[in-house]
């Protein structure tokens, strides 16, 4: 049975077949959906960074760039990279301590309202420069 079908037989559309490796195309409405999926931020992981939580993400969007230094990636959908991320963490409590830190000290160093406020601010005050 070709793994693009689910159960019951309804084809599932835009997904890669496990089997014989073609790819279902897609509705206009997915290929937004999949658009919006692509240009996510994270900002699920500012709020655990805050929290000294160290963070895992995947290498897509702005993902990379919230994380920088201060968490580890993997690429989005390889499962067996995510599973040796999570590996990495859980056998190394020196390393989740100090993603940990490095994540706080990056959200107190970029993502604290009065941060964005300030950069919001200086885009204004630049455009508002250019126009006079």
């Amino acid at each position: 049975m070709c793994l693009r079908r689910a159960a019951g037989g309804a084809l599932v559309r835009g997904v890669r077949c496990l089997d014989c490796n073609r790819q279902e195309p897609t509705t206009g409405e997915e290929r937004r959906y999949e658009n919006r999926r692509r240009r996510r931020v994270g900002r699920v992981l500012i709020e655990a960074m805050a929290c000294g939580v160290p963070v895992i993400g995947s290498r897509s969007g702005e993902i990379p760039h919230v994380i920088g230094q201060a968490g580890l990636t993997f690429t989005e959908g390889d499962v067996q990279e995510l599973r040796a991320r999570l590996s990495q963490l859980m056998d190394a409590p020196a390393l989740r301590a100090d993603l940990a830190r490095r994540g706080r000290e990056r959200v107190l160093a970029h993502y604290t309202q009065a941060r964005i406020a300030a950069e919001t601010h200086e885009v204004y005050r630049q455009l508002l420069n250019r126009t006079e």
